[in-house]
């Protein structure tokens, strides 16, 4: 009997000019819940060509990149500008009434119960998170406001969701164009040009990727702190690896495993390809209408197949 075969992809495109980049192919068979790192390859600036055939070999039904694949709300704005505080595009005001309405939640925990308000707090300043406080950090976040040049809805629900674990692991924030160089943004735009026009890209980033596995008990804390560190992140990067082979049921190639481990390139190909494995299989994160992009952000809920 023939195995159904499902082929996803991935490719981390941030760096600069002349970074090379990496093409993750996932080979899936959706019946035996099984996964194989079949393709990582690496591929120059001007290798545009072997990339478009490339992936009109693997007939990828869609790839999960990391830059942004639309425009804030001001980038489309053809109105004469009030400013930011008067905007009315409907996804700034979405944006601002989201924030807002995080805020007034907050404030009534402290009406109603303000003796347990301020004793969560000081938890939080002896570093103990109260998870249905807004952290001091997010809310300084939040009051800062939405800003329609620079942000997207997405943003706003990413912070939500990930601002304080984003905070304490990688030392960063969220901001679509924050984050994102504009040359490289530029060139992105070039480059879809030259590919084939019937492939069709998603987005995900590769850090809210790892915090998904963390949240999935698949990888545990000290793997994030230890890839940070440049003596302990080769040996991180193996670990986290091995724990995803575990209990996902993945399988990687040595060959592969040591271009993952010694190319920052291709392990974040290889992330997003991990992303591109749970949309496949339906584990994602429901994004509300308010905060979805033209194209699919990817959000993974991984789910351990050893369970």
């Amino acid at each position: 009997m023939t195995l159904q075969k499902n082929f996803v992809g991935a490719l981390s495109v941030y760096g600069g000019k002349k970074d090379c980049f990496y093409l993750a192919c996932v080979e899936h068979y959706p019946e035996e819940k099984r996964y194989f790192l079949s393709h990582l390859q690496k591929f120059s600036p001007e290798q545009l060509t072997l990339l478009g055939q490339t992936l009109a070999t693997y007939n990828l039904p869609f790839i999960i990149t990391d830059l942004p694949l639309d425009v804030p709300p001001c980038g489309n704005c053809t109105a004469l500008c009030p400013g930011i505080t008067q905007c009315v595009h409907p996804q700034t005001v979405a944006a601002q009434k989201f924030l807002q309405d995080l805020l007034a939640l907050d404030h009534q925990r402290y009406k109603e119960h303000p003796k347990d308000y301020e004793r969560q707090r000081a938890q939080e300043d002896l570093g103990e998170r109260a998870p249905q406080l807004l952290s001091r950090s997010l809310r300084r976040r939040c009051k800062k406001g939405f800003n329609p040049y620079w942000h997207r809805p997405i943003d706003v629900y990413i912070w939500q969701k990930y601002f304080d674990d984003l905070q304490q692991y990688f030392k960063m924030a969220y901001d679509s164009f924050g984050n994102t160089s504009l040359m490289v943004w530029w060139r992105w735009q070039y480059w879809q040009k030259h590919l084939p026009e019937s492939t069709i890209f998603w987005e995900g980033r590769s850090v809210l990727v790892l915090l998904a596995l963390l949240r999935a008990q698949i990888i545990k804390v000290q793997d994030l702190r230890h890839l940070l560190d440049w003596q302990t992140g080769a040996a991180a990067k193996v670990k986290i690896v091995q724990q995803i082979e575990r209990h996902l049921n993945f399988f990687i190639y040595d060959r592969d495993l040591e271009i993952l481990v010694r190319e920052p390139k291709a392990f974040d190909s290889f992330l997003l390809a991990l992303a591109a494995v749970a949309a496949d299989n339906g584990q994602l994160e429901s994004i509300p209408a308010w905060a979805a992009s033209k194209a699919p952000f990817i959000l993974p809920q991984f789910v351990r197949q050893d369970a």
